[in-house]
């Protein structure tokens, strides 16, 4: 019974903090990523996520990095990560998946957004 009150609690706090937390301004022209986290050292996930383009017309993904606050690329030498990222369908549930179930990955230069789409971050 203790168990159960105590998920039941946690449940509860998860939804009064994700309710009440508010989106800030949108600006035109910025891209939006959603906010995940998972320990990514001792196997391979991918971790699909939302993107949002803001602007008036469709743009093409060439490349994508993940810099860290000195503005440095995230390297598996210095940070101990590797990763490759990847377009996938946009009806793509958002979340983290396997190996095994991640599905078909498109070539994200092959990628064109205009509104929403969903990268793919194996890592």
């Amino acid at each position: 019974m203790k168990k159960f009150l105590l998920s039941v609690s946690v449940i509860l706090c998860l939804i009064i903090v994700v309710g009440c937390s508010d989106r800030e301004k949108v600006e035109q022209g910025e891209f939006l990523l959603g906010e995940f986290g998972a320990d990514f050292k001792e196997q391979t996930y991918h971790l699909v996520v939302p993107i949002e383009w803001t602007g008036e017309s469709p743009i093409e993904i060439k490349s994508v990095q993940i810099i860290k606050d000195d503005d440095k690329p995230v390297t598996k030498e210095e940070d101990g990560i590797e990763y490759e990222v990847f377009g996938a369908d946009p009806l793509k549930q958002t979340g983290i998946y396997s190996e095994p179930n991640i599905g078909k990955l498109k070539d994200i230069k092959d990628i064109e957004i205009d509104g929403e789409a969903k990268l793919v971050f194996s890592i």
